[in-house]
């Protein structure tokens, strides 16, 4: 039998999951909806860097996770990577995104209600902040979905239960 990640564990995948699409299409370059989509995307990466601190706890410390189903060497490595890649990465696309904002001279709110504070420091670094935001935000959202494929072809294909692991 098939053993599933913790209820926990499957919340902050399904709820990181989430932040990563919609922060992702809820872009504010070119948009005439202007403050609001900003506001919103910068909402979403704050969460998303508060749940990944949150699931790094969490892993840490209290979540079940279950062994790795059988594959080959090459395969585990790949999957290795993979994670490890998008771990690093919803870490890495939020972090820029809020050094992003510290540093621009725009004022942004956090869910519209707290603004975040500016930084003189950072904004030397501003280009060079927007450049890695958005490069590794185009790389998350890449992975992301060569994950869901992945587990999709594992599911239909190999019929091995992986799917199961975060949805049961």
């Amino acid at each position: 039998m098939i053993k599933p990640y913790d209820r926990i564990s499957q919340t902050l995948h399904w709820l990181m999951t989430l932040l990563i699409f919609a922060a992702y299409f809820i872009h504010p370059e070119d948009d005439e909806r202007g403050a609001f989509v900003i506001i919103a995307h910068i909402s979403l990466g704050v969460l998303m860097l508060g749940l990944f601190v949150l699931g790094l706890l969490w892993y840490k410390t209290k979540a079940r996770i279950p062994a790795p189903l059988p594959t080959t060497p090459k395969q585990h490595l790949l999957r290795s990577l993979l994670h490890k890649l998008l771990y690093l990465l919803m870490f890495v696309v939020p972090l820029f995104g809020l050094l992003l904002s510290l540093s621009d001279q725009h004022k942004y709110l956090f869910m519209g209600l707290m603004e975040l504070p500016k930084s003189l420091f950072l904004q030397p670094g501003l280009r060079f902040f927007e450049q890695t935001h958005e490069l590794t935000a185009s790389l998350l959202f890449f992975l992301a979905v060569a994950h869901i494929a992945l587990v999709v072809v594992h599911h239909f294909r190999f019929k091995n239960g992986l799917l199961d692991r975060m949805i049961k």
